[in-house]
Formats: C-alpha cells, sequence, structure tokens
C-alpha cells in the first residue's frame, strides 16, 4: 500500500445491538458478515497528477474514483459572481457496461448527476471563487453494490484533496430493508433482494446534530418507525466513516507537511 492509501478491515458496527434487532437479522449474509457489519473500505489520493484534487474509494470491490478539475476560469458569457459554476461527468469503466444487476440504471446516474452538481454548488464557496468552474468526475470502475454511497464519499473527500473550502462536510451510508430487517452496506444481490434501498447523506461537521441533508429511498421503506430506526443506523455508519476518513486525512497531512522543529 503506498504512503497515500489507508484501508481498514470490515467490521461489526455495533448497530445491532443498537436497535435490538430481531435475532434472525444477526445471522451471517452470504459473504459472512452479519447485518450490521461493513464491508471493508479503503481510500487513496493523488492517483490523477493531472488533477486539482482526487480521490478513489473502494467499499468491498466496489471502486469509485473522482477527480476535480477547479477552481477554473469560466467563459465571460456565462459567469455568475454569486456562484461557481459545477459540471459532473459521471461515467462507467467501459468493460462495466454490459454487467448485468449494476445498481445505477442510465435514469438513477442522471439523477446521481444532477444530485452531485447541486450538493457541489453548495459546498463550494462561492464568495471565494467567483465566475469560476468547478469540473466533477466520476469514474466507476467496479459496482458490488453501494455505488451511489461511494460516488458521494468519494467526492467530498476529492474535494477536500483539492485543497477548497467546504461549508459542509456531506458524507453518505446505505442499507437495505428485507423482511422488516436492516442490513448494513449491501452488496448488489441484496440490493435486488430488498424490500428498500436506503442511502442517507449527513453533514459531518456538524457535532451537535444529527446533519440531515438528503435521501436516496428505492422500494418500500416499511413504516415511519423503521424508517426512524433506519436513519439513526446511517448515522451512526456515517460517524464511523467520518472516523476512517479522518484518520486517512491526517496520515495523508503527515507524510506531505514538513513540521519545523520547535
Amino acid at each position: 500500500m503506498d504512503s497515500d492509501s489507508l484501508s481498514f478491515r470490515g467490521e461489526w458496527s455495533g448497530v445491532d445491538s443498537m436497535l435490538g434487532m430481531r435475532t434472525e437479522s444477526t445471522a451471517g449474509r452470504r459473504d459472512g458478515r452479519s447485518h450490521g457489519e461493513m464491508r471493508a473500505m479503503s481510500v487513496s489520493y493523488g492517483e490523477l497528477t493531472r488533477a486539482d484534487g482526487s480521490a478513489r474509494v473502494r467499499l468491498g470491490t466496489t471502486d469509485v474514483l473522482v477527480a476535480i478539475y477547479g477552481p477554473i476560469e469560466f467563459p465571460h458569457n456565462k459567469q455568475d459572481a454569486e456562484a461557481v459554476h459545477v459540471h459532473v461527468a459521471f461515467g462507467r469503466r467501459e468493460a462495466m457496461s454490459n454487467v448485468a444487476g449494476a445498481e445505477t440504471g442510465a435514469g438513477t446516474e442522471s439523477v446521481i448527476t444532477r444530485d452531485l452538481e447541486a450538493l457541489v454548488s453548495y459546498l463550494v464557496l462561492a464568495t471565494l471563487h467567483p465566475r469560476k468552474a468547478v469540473v466533477v468526475a466520476v469514474q466507476v470502475l467496479a459496482d458490488s453494490g453501494g455505488v451511489i454511497c461511494a460516488a458521494i464519499n468519494s467526492t467530498t473527500i476529492a474535494l477536500i484533496d483539492a485543497g477548497l473550502p467546504l461549508r459542509a462536510l456531506p458524507l453518505a451510508a446505505s442499507v437495505s430493508i428485507h423482511n422488516n430487517a436492516i442490513i448494513v452496506d449491501p452488496v448488489v444481490v441484496e440490493e435486488r433482494e430488498a424490500d428498500a434501498v436506503v442511502c442517507i447523506v449527513f453533514d459531518t461537521a456538524l457535532e451537535n446534530d444529527d446533519g440531515f441533508m438528503s435521501v436516496y429511498a428505492m422500494g418500500d421503506c416499511g413504516g415511519e418507525e423503521l424508517f426512524a430506526a433506519t436513519v439513526q443506523v446511517c448515522r451512526q455508519l456515517v460517524v464511523k466513516t467520518r472516523a476512517f476518513f479522518r484518520l486517512s486525512l491526517e496520515r495523508k497531512a503527515a507524510v506531505h507537511h514538513i513540521w519545523n522543529a520547535p
């Protein structure tokens, strides 16, 4: 592993006991995890040397690479003194085009593109970069489930790597709901079989607030009580993810900065 990479193995997230979930919900899954166990996660930086910032997040075998270009000059007739123009290009590796069962179809990808543009437009402080543009290139290299979550998290970390001051720190977590049980970090086959798949985005910069920002929900979430439990689970997963990314950024800073001795 290179100096700009960090990973952790899949681990129990603690949500089984937190929610007092049914006994069957703690049984093993196809990949051997409990319903409350996350897949292994890794993050790396700087793989694209011509980008202003980049991040590659792997969630199990789901693999998403995001590059940030900008702030850059924008055509004068399209400039906005009170906003940063954001363009998101969302694509998949060509070899994946015929893979059946990928999480996001063309319609969903257009929604992700639109929402990422709105999210980045909100995050980047326009007062610091008036009349500029930011290009976000999202490339899905492999999709074994949770690609929306991985794309959002990769984008946030890539923006930080680009050195852009942000007004929030959004991170996402995904779960599926099957037979009234909440399943953490589902893979593609679990997403297909689920009654609902939910990805929730939180602003993790808000230490004393739940920071709820947005939700992607596909299917029947099973009523208000189960959805409230789903939000609680996703919040805990995002706190865990934030701690991991913070550690990776601290490690990156320690490698690339020389501190003056007293």
